[in-house]
């Protein structure tokens, strides 16, 4: 983790790029009930039971 640190602290080059790498995994879901349409003054009506569709991990690089 010093090494990690240290070379943060550096001050940038323009001929050497810094990368940061980080992925998070996700997961799909899907609803089982179909929502229900309500009165014009409310919000829609969404039951919160749902079935599992599987994971995926999401990845992203970037230059600081």
């Amino acid at each position: 983790m010093a090494h990690v640190c240290e070379t943060s602290a550096q001050p940038s080059d323009a001929w050497l790029a810094g990368v940061c790498m980080d992925d998070q995994p996700v997961h799909w879901l899907q609803n089982t009930r179909v929502a229900l349409a309500a009165p014009t003054p409310h919000a829609r009506r969404v039951d919160a039971d749902y079935e599992r569709a599987g994971t995926t991990r999401v990845g992203i690089v970037a230059e600081p």
